[in-house]
């Protein structure tokens, strides 16, 4: 890895638009395109794709495949070059037909050859885009749902593989933000596995839509304010959806069905700890608590259906009411205390209802 900073903050994505939603990777492609970057803001794409459906606004070289799935680099032109322009211009890098998104040491080689080597930075942000699930990505809406019954049946990235790949590449030093456009990617166990790699998690807890987060609005914002602290910018993420001129048009849905959180991921570890102490005490309840447990799980309203995912907060807090607020109370309010620290932004949409008050949750 290069020593020498060039940037201050360099922003990179790993794109996988191989089936019908192409046209909302392209639209936010050409969205950032749309942001003047500058010049201490780099910005690196790695494009996973069906070559028939790339148009000539993405450069390649003659003789370029016309069908079949192909990974294309770019980068956003050297501001100096693109200076007296309004907007941004591709730059194409390279293409690499045989390169498996899914696969830790093909992102490895992206994050050192596409990302540190050419644009070392003192802060980086990570994108990730396409379907997801609650431990993996990169797998088809179609397999990624029967994963759940086969976890063995599918290919995909793990959330283990991404940490790897991080790791390896970035020789121990953690990335800043890690933002995730796939759904069910908000689940503990993704920020556990990433919390050795990474400072903030921003993701859905459930269901987004392909429009995806506020694109131009965070570009510019980092763009205008290159020196914006991490924990600021994470922030940002969040509010760029939902909050006065930077109100997003997939708005109307967030306010409905979407939850989504900027969390920080240094408390990972610990919670952990403590959800393990708790697990410990379920146990050691066990059978006299199973009529607790069994009423508070159907207290829980699933926040997704499909899958049947209930939130952790909420059942534990329809558990307290079920086995009387002395149950470990001490170590349920350091969990409830603990998560506080974690969430520094969230939107939850209004359909996460609480099943016991009708109020919100926070999931």
């Amino acid at each position: 890895m290069s020593t020498k900073i060039k940037y201050n903050w360099t922003i990179f994505f790993l794109i996988k638009a191989t089936d019908n939603f192409w046209y909302y990777a392209d639209k936010m492609i050409k969205d950032i395109l749309g942001v003047k970057i500058g010049k201490r803001v780099a910005v690196v794409f790695c494009l996973n794709v069906d070559a028939a459906k790339l148009t000539s606004d993405y450069p390649r070289e003659p003789g370029a495949p016309v069908s079949g799935l192909t990974t294309l680099f770019y980068q956003i032109t050297d501001p100096v070059v693109a200076e007296a322009k309004s907007e941004s211009r591709l730059n194409y890098v390279a293409e690499c037909p045989e390169f498996d998104i899914r696969r830790a040491e093909h992102i490895i080689s992206f994050f050192t050859n596409n990302v540190l080597e050419p644009f070392t930075a003192k802060r980086y942000m990570l994108f990730t885009w396409d379907h997801g699930a609650p431990f993996g990505i990169f797998g088809g809406e179609n397999k990624l749902r029967s994963a759940i019954v086969q976890p063995d049946s599918i290919r995909m990235l793990t959330m283990d593989n991404l940490a790897a790949a991080i790791l390896v590449a970035f020789k121990g030093k953690k990335i800043d933000i890690v933002t995730m456009m796939n759904c069910y990617l908000q689940f503990f166990d993704t920020g556990y596995s990433l919390s050795s790699v990474a400072k903030y998690l921003i993701a859905p807890e459930a269901f987004i839509t392909f429009d995806g987060y506020n694109y131009k609005a965070i570009l510019g914002e980092v763009a205008r304010n290159p020196d914006m602290p991490t924990r600021r910018l994470s922030k940002f993420v969040v509010e760029s959806l939902i909050k006065g001129q930077h109100r997003h048009k997939m708005a109307d849905l967030i306010d409905n069905d979407v939850a989504i959180f900027a969390n920080q991921l240094k408390y990972y570890r610990i919670l952990g700890e403590l959800i393990n102490q708790l697990a410990i005490k379920l146990s050691e309840g066990l059978p006299e608590l199973y009529k607790a447990i069994h009423i508070a799980r159907n207290k829980s309203e699933f926040i997704e259906g499909r899958f049947c995912v209930i939130d952790f907060l909420h059942f534990l807090r329809s558990l307290r009411m079920e086995t009387g607020l002395d149950w470990n109370c001490d170590l349920l309010d350091e969990i409830e205390k603990l998560v506080k620290k974690v969430v520094v932004r969230k939107f939850v949409g209004s359909n996460f209802r609480d099943a016991i008050s009708g109020k919100q949750q926070n999931p």
